[in-house]
């Protein structure tokens, strides 16, 4: 009784919290990004690329304040040259993918992941077909399978000027695996599933392989392989400014 009497007369004791406050996004890294890439297609072509980047994050070299597994491009841009010529093989406009893991559990934080691009590309990216302008919207369920994997699935469309009588667009269906080891090192797998709205168009897919090393704060290093009729195999180096 008289240590529990003691024990009451002595002061409030200070607690310690230590709480961790993530850097905002503009003081991470900067911001702008530019590689350049060494590709080999499967049907005995290879060729040399020039990716420009002037803003945000992808999926993979988010950091800081900014998202995880979640993306925000502005003017992404893949210049190639193949066979001497050189040729637009991309330019994402904007590019928003927002993923959310419902991690809380709470009211209003549910596994909602969404992505709208806006941009020019390829039709079907391998085969340097005709480059058409393309919006895209998708609409999804994402949630981490294990403290190092996110996936999420979406069903979406897209929108497209009818180049070369390729069609206004299609449906879709995809999924994404995204794999982190740690802060240097991360894996990104898609799979995408392509229904014309023509009908005399076949359905297709489109399948996409990204692995990145960091090599410091300012440089990484990405290897990729991407399949739809023919496989294209990629290496770049790339260095943020």
């Amino acid at each position: 009784f008289n240590a529990l009497s003691q024990r009451y007369q002595l002061p409030p004791g200070v607690i310690s919290v230590s709480e961790t406050i993530p850097m905002a996004p503009h003081l991470t890294r900067p911001l702008g990004y530019v590689s350049g890439n060494l590709s080999h297609i499967s049907d005995g072509s290879s060729a040399i690329s020039l990716r420009i980047r002037p803003a945000y994050y992808d999926a993979l070299d988010s950091e800081g304040g900014q998202v995880p597994n979640a993306e925000l491009i502005m003017g992404d841009t893949w210049v190639d040259v193949r066979h001497g010529s050189v040729s637009l093989q991309k330019m994402d406009i904007v590019g928003v993918e927002s993923a959310n893991a419902g991690l809380t559990g709470l009211p209003g934080d549910a596994h909602s992941a969404w992505k709208i691009h806006a941009g020019l590309e390829r039709e079907k990216p391998a085969l340097y077909s005709p480059l058409v302008g393309r919006l895209q919207g998708d609409w999804g369920y994402g949630m981490n399978l294990t403290k190092r994997i996110f996936s999420a699935v979406y069903v979406g469309a897209a929108l497209q000027n009818n180049a070369s009588d390729y069609g206004i667009g299609y449906a879709k269906l995809s999924i994404n695996l995204i794999y982190r080891a740690n802060d240097a090192l991360g894996l990104l797998l898609t799979h995408e599933q392509r229904r014309p709205f023509d009908d005399k168009k076949s359905a297709y897919g489109v399948s996409e392989f990204e692995g990145r090393l960091a090599l410091g704060r300012t440089s990484d290093i990405r290897l990729r392989y991407q399949h739809d009729e023919v496989e294209q195999f990629g290496l770049g180096l790339g260095w943020y400014w």
